[in-house]
């Protein structure tokens, strides 16, 4: 999909661009209205116990439907309130579909994940952006006329590989776990689901603005060309994120059913974070040092500039890492108070700085944004989940964390000032990375397979 994005905004230009970003920014920001929390609830219900997929389904299912158009509604008068021109509210509309029919796939697979299906939840995550790859690629690479393609024909081959995943969905769950009956209707259970699920919807809400208001702020503020740059240097963050992204949503039943069967969680916690937060920092070191050249890989008119909103944005990768692991425990415990208070500082900090900085910075303003708030927001989520679940956070693995970045930074320090082009520090990253890693004692290999082994049955 990242090859897919930038040839599309390289066609399309920036200033097109642009207005999808801030388009799509203030659907998701929105976004919470298709799910009003109802997955997270949905997951966490299910890992407890799995028989209740029959009952909750088709409740489920009738509450999407009724969010699905109050979203539509909210959406047209923003964009009227915003003053969005005729073209740009069809544009928002087909970006309103995608989105409703992303969050009802999120929705499906969150009961294949809850069922510890992860095999088949992972296949189903990337059929979407299969899809994505072989349509737009009829266009980008000429087999049909490339001045035909339009950004509304961009969204609507969203609209339709979302439509395919969803159906495949549907058969998935249909076949192993339980058959839609309406008998299990009953309003007096979706107005329940309304009422468990709304601290979830708040806490998604207030997210959504600290993560993706910036885009909303920066086209209306800066203009759609900055905003263009600044999804320039997004896209890569939004890659890297991936991996976080998948290793929450695998985390979040598994810390379901150890609180659930009071089992201790600091093993996996462990285990997780050696595992994610040194691969980010390496890929976020890599990826500031040597901004300009991979930004200039990519993008053939990048300049300075670019570079350096690029390389203050994945700065803020490790925090966002942090956090899929200990905001992921949090919410598996439902402390959903808590996470709501962080959130809610996290979005009235995001909007007083953005205000104030893309003022004063523009694109780079929204950059700097983003790195004060993800890595305040991801101290706060180590502090409290290991005040909640007295997780031992000893000093020395503090200094193995630092001093493992400050040796990457200095590698590649050193290698920048030597002249190496970009696939050569690859290489020399690809062989140092697990040295260093292995060097600073994160974790043995053998520790590794034996947890493994013993919680996944692996051989």
């Amino acid at each position: 999909m990242f090859g897919v994005d930038r040839n599309v905004q390289l066609l399309l230009g920036h200033d097109v661009y642009g207005s999808y970003t801030a388009v799509l920014g203030l659907c998701v920001v929105f976004a919470i209205m298709l799910d009003m929390g109802v997955t997270n609830y949905n997951n966490l219900m299910v890992a407890g116990d799995k028989h209740r997929i029959h009952e909750s389904l088709p409740n489920m299912l009738l509450v999407k439907i009724i969010l699905s158009i109050l979203y539509v509604i909210v959406l047209s008068i923003l964009a009227w309130v915003l003053q969005y021109s005729w073209d740009l509210i069809k544009l928002l509309w087909l970006v309103c579909c995608a989105q409703i029919l992303a969050s009802l796939v999120v929705y499906l697979r969150s009961n294949i994940s809850a069922n510890h299906d992860f095999k088949t939840d992972a296949l189903l995550s990337i059929v979407d952006k299969v899809i994505m790859i072989i349509t737009c690629a009829l266009w980008l690479l000429g087999y049909f006329n490339r001045a035909t393609f339009t950004i509304h024909l961009f969204v609507g081959l969203q609209v339709v590989a979302y439509v395919l995943t969803m159906f495949l969905c549907f058969l998935f769950i249909r076949k192993n776990y339980a058959r839609i009956s309406w008998k299990h209707l009953s309003v007096e259970h979706t107005l329940s689901l309304f009422r468990k699920s709304f601290p979830y919807a708040a806490l998604i809400f207030f997210m959504g603005i600290y993560m993706r208001g910036d885009a909303v702020l920066l086209e209306r503020l800066a203009g759609s060309k900055e905003t263009g740059l600044f999804a320039n240097a997004f896209r890569i963050l939004d890659v890297s994120n991936t991996l976080g992204v998948l290793t929450a949503g695998v985390l979040l039943p598994m810390f379901s059913r150890l609180i659930a069967q009071q089992d201790k969680i600091n093993q996996l916690v462990q285990v997780s974070t050696r595992l994610l937060i040194p691969a980010s920092m390496a890929i976020s070191i890599f990826c500031a040092i040597h901004a300009q050249s991979i930004m200039m890989l990519i993008y053939k008119d990048a300049s300075p500039y670019t570079a350096t909103i690029f390389a203050a944005m994945m700065v803020s990768f490790p925090a966002y890492s942090i956090q899929y692991v200990y905001s992921t425990l949090l919410t598996a415990k439902q402390s959903l108070p808590l996470l709501i208070r962080l959130a809610l500082v996290g979005c009235v900090l995001s909007l007083i700085l953005n205000l104030l900085f893309i003022f004063w910075w523009k694109a780079e303003g929204a950059a700097i944004t983003s790195v004060i708030v993800q890595w305040l927001l991801a101290a706060a989520s180590v502090y409290y989940a290991a005040k909640h679940f007295k997780l031992e956070q000893r000093i020395t693995q503090f200094l193995k964390y630092l001093s493992y970045a400050v040796l990457l930074c200095v590698m590649n320090w050193f290698l920048n000032k030597q002249g190496f082009n970009l696939w050569n520090l690859s290489i020399v990253n690809l062989i140092m990375v697990p040295i260093l890693y292995i060097g600073s004692g994160f974790m043995r290999f053998a520790y590794l397979r034996s947890y493994l082994r013993k919680n996944f049955e692996l051989p």
